[in-house]
């Protein structure tokens, strides 16, 4: 029997729901999607054993004992869990009352206590022909789907399934992308007796991994009457029949932000490209060994990977293998920089069905296991004989004698006496990553990248001697046609639902960045040139507040199921590594302030802001003061309304010179935001650690405090008191009065300052203005908080670039 029929049934098998919500037939789903797959145009037919699967994946009684639509009824079963209330209501769509056109309800809806009934608006991810303009955002929506909209998806299913190489096992993932594109907001079920939260395609997908695990776990066992499985489900659901498995990657940051000043945006930039192509790569290599593909992999972002697999020892050793050979790949390339952490953990159907969140607890506690005792008598004798670890006892000795090596030089951004490859690659591919033609990432087993047209292309090393290159789309279809060599591995396309032989999957990845009029991406110089006030960078690094908490306890029991807690990381991976984009768009929309001495390179309108990374569930930006704290603010309001609430984000914003060292400037901002989240969470914190303050009272400081300090200090007022002398001095005394021994002594001056301005104002009800809001702030720590906050501000954005050392 065929594993290719299998998956095609089993990830097939609902396709019938969208369909007739097209047509408006009034018969099965099961018997439409059946009929339109067995009357495809092809020259080759569609598998009749596919056929079958998704025609009787509600018949148990009706099927042979050794039919693959047995395990597509115990994986459909296995994928609803308590989501369906009735489990085979073959029916449900005839029933009366049902409404084929109900949209889609949040996922959020059900999450963190709350009791909300929003839906999202009809939409796809596909951008071929059905382009969004914003961030898809549940609201009280009263209306349904237009019936017209289905249409439009069915006719571009037919228009994609005319292709029967789509439909080969080798091109599983490029199928799986294109439902994605065109499933992710269309409801699994209609009934309003059932939650409408779990999408079709999430459905769909963890469907047909749970069918392919099956496969290969009965066959381990020898189990071939698969039908007496399905009559005896309950009993069958408490076999540990599967394992969550996972990988994490520590030594992130280190990795990244260690790198010298010169041209650190465009390094940093390539080298969270390089660990998101790093990890999908490694997915796709780890699902290729054991014959599965995408719909296994539960989750990928931020450096980590959760997979659903066959309980079995061939599937878990496996597994291991493609971790140690990943893990010598990064101890040879990088020394101990970077590490995998991985682990296994056995569970049931029934526990996948109703304790996922214990399962995702057990499997964390494996995870840090792993990473804290990876210095192992193996790793540390690989250790010892390296040539390329900076720490074995024959470059400790060069080291020491380094005057008898003057030729050798270290490398500024890794510390490698050696040639630095690797970091040489970083910086010539940054100038291909920014060119917005290159669409397309290809994986090759070449350093020439498969004889394309521009050979000697820079490109990411990655374990079993492959390499990835950024290309266009020309040049991708060019090397799936003259793979001859077979010197392809696969290809992924950015941030696009492409559809093409060889084609792993859509990777969704930010890439705003600030960019000259050459195409090229601002420095650090440039964007601190650009920059309203002193000339200075301000760096921005948040995540989201108790999100393990939330996959631990978000979901009331009962609601803890495998598709609910996939359908949760992928809404916030399509937040963090997709919508941010149009976040970024919206902030750079309004006629941004440009410096006069940077008019030439930086267009009317640019926003100076770089997004260097944002998946999973964080985010590192750079950029000018005032376009950070407008993205920020923006960002916190979009996640606010895309989350209903439910969830928070914290952040730390430093300002520093230019050439301040990446390092230092991520430790300190990772500082700021564990501030923040000192500050009971959904807060900011700038600047300096005591000033964390929440995410609405910064908001309205920026709106309201900022006019009020440029009302009255703006402009080039040269009187010592009402001028920036009178600002220091204020500042001064209120940063005094934070230590309690010394606001006795402090209070008088202040209220002696504010005495002597009191002839200064011509307006009473101005000056009343100004010397309470300074007494309010003297006596009120949280207003004292806020006051300085907001001075700071001010300062750093009306400061002239006369005098900015040491700031």
């Amino acid at each position: 029997m065929s594993r290719n029929s299998l998956f095609l049934g089993a990830f097939l098998h609902d396709i019938g729901k969208c369909l007739m919500r097209a047509t408006g037939e009034r018969k099965p789903h099961s018997q439409v999607g059946a009929e339109f797959l067995d009357k495809l145009p092809l020259k080759t037919a569609f598998p009749k054993e596919s056929v079958e699967c998704v025609k009787m994946h509600h018949s148990a009684s009706e099927i042979k004992e050794n039919s693959l639509a047995n395990l597509v009824i115990l994986a459909d079963r296995l994928s609803a869990g308590a989501d369906r209330r009735e489990k085979d209501s073959e029916l449900e769509e005839l029933d009366k009352g049902i409404n084929l056109y109900r949209p889609m309800q949040s996922i959020f809806n059900n999450l963190n206590d709350n009791k909300e009934n929003k839906h999202f608006y009809q939409t796809t991810l596909s951008k071929d022909g059905f382009d969004f303009k914003d961030i898809p955002t549940p609201c009280d929506l009263k209306t349904d789907i237009d019936k017209n909209f289905y249409v439009e998806v069915k006719k571009k299913i037919e228009d994609n399934f005319k292709n029967e190489n789509l439909f080969l096992l080798k091109n599983a993932n490029s199928l799986i992308s294109l439902l994605q594109g065109l499933w992710a907001y269309i409801p699994s079920s209609t009934n309003g007796r059932e939650t409408q939260d779990i999408s079709l395609f999430d459905h769909s997908k963890t469907t047909a991994a749970f069918a392919m695990c099956l496969f290969d776990y009965f066959e381990s066992i020898n189990e071939i009457n698969w039908k007496s499985k399905v009559n005896a489900f309950d009993d069958f659901s408490k076999e540990t029949c599967f394992v969550i498995a996972s990988f994490d990657i520590s030594g992130i940051q280190n990795f990244i932000y260690k790198t010298a000043t010169k041209d650190a945006l465009k390094r940093l930039r390539a080298k969270s490209v390089f660990l998101e192509l790093f990890c999908e790569n490694l997915s796709d290599s780890i699902l290729d060994n054991l014959k599965l593909n995408r719909v296994n992999l539960i989750y990928s972002g931020g450096g980590h990977s959760y997979f659903l697999l066959p309980n079995t020892e061939n599937a878990k050793n496996k597994f291991c293998d493609c971790i140690k050979q990943a893990n010598d790949y990064l101890l040879e390339t990088f020394d101990i920089d970077l590490f995998l952490g991985s682990g296994v953990v056995e569970c049931s159907g029934e526990d996948l069905q109703t304790n996922y969140s214990e399962i995702i607890s057990k499997l964390t506690e494996v995870l840090e296991k792993s990473k804290n005792t990876r210095f192992n008598a193996e790793i540390l004798k690989t250790l010892n004989k390296s040539k390329n670890t900076r720490f074995n006892a024959e470059i400790l000795k060069t080291l020491n004698n380094r005057e008898q090596t003057q030729n050798e030089k270290e490398c500024p951004h890794c510390g490698s006496i050696d040639d630095c490859e690797n970091c040489s690659n970083f910086a010539e591919i940054s100038k291909e990553l920014v060119k917005e033609e290159n669409k397309f990432f290809t994986v090759c087993h070449s350093r020439e990248g498969g004889n394309i047209e521009s050979q000697n292309k820079p490109f990411f090393s990655l374990p079993n001697k492959e390499y990835i290159f950024a290309c266009t789309k020309e040049n991708a279809l060019q090397l799936i046609k003259n793979n001859r060599n077979k010197d392809l591995v696969r290809i992924y396309a950015k941030n696009d639902f492409f559809v093409g032989e060889n084609l792993s999957t859509a990777i969704l990845m930010c890439d705003s960045i600030a960019k000259n009029k050459k195409g090229d991406q601002l420095s650090t110089d440039e964007i601190a040139n650009g920059a309203k006030g002193i000339e200075r960078i301000a760096v921005a690094r948040g995540d989201v507040d108790k999100l393990g908490k939330t996959f631990r306890d978000g979901f009331p029991k009962g609601k803890r199921t495998i598709s609910r807690f996939a359908s949760l990381s992928n809404q916030l991976s399509l937040f963090f590594k997709y919508y941010i984009r149009f976040v970024y768009k919206e902030c750079g929309s309004s006629l941004r302030w440009c410096n006069p001495k940077q008019s030439k390179e930086c267009s009317s309108g640019n926003f100076l802001l770089s997004v260097i990374y944002s998946g999973g569930d964080d985010f590192f930006v750079v950029g000018t003061l005032e376009d950070v704290v407008i993205f920020m603010n923006l960002l916190t309001d979009k996640f606010k309304e895309f989350t209903q609430g439910k969830l928070t984000l914290s952040a730390g914003v430093g300002i520093f010179a230019p050439n301040y060292p990446m390092l230092k400037v991520a430790d300190f901002v990772d500082d700021l935001e564990k501030a923040a989240k000192n500050n009971e969470r959904d807060s900011i914190c700038l600047f300096e650690e005591q000033y964390a303050v929440k995410w609405d009272a910064f908001k309205e400081l920026w709106k309201n405090k900022l006019p009020f300090f440029e009302k009255h200090f703006g402009g080039n007022n040269d009187n010592a008191f009402k001028g920036k002398a009178f600002l220091y001095r204020i500042m001064t005394y209120l940063k005094c009065t934070e230590k309690g021994n010394l606001k006795k002594f402090v209070l008088p001056k202040i209220c002696y300052i504010l005495g002597r301005m009191h002839d200064i104002f011509e307006n009473e009800n101005e000056y009343k203005e100004l010397s309470d809001s300074v007494l309010k702030a003297a006596e009120n720590s949280e207003e004292r908080k806020k006051f300085l906050i907001g001075l700071q501000l001010f300062i750093y954005l009306s400061r002239g670039r006369e005098n900015t050392d040491g700031v």
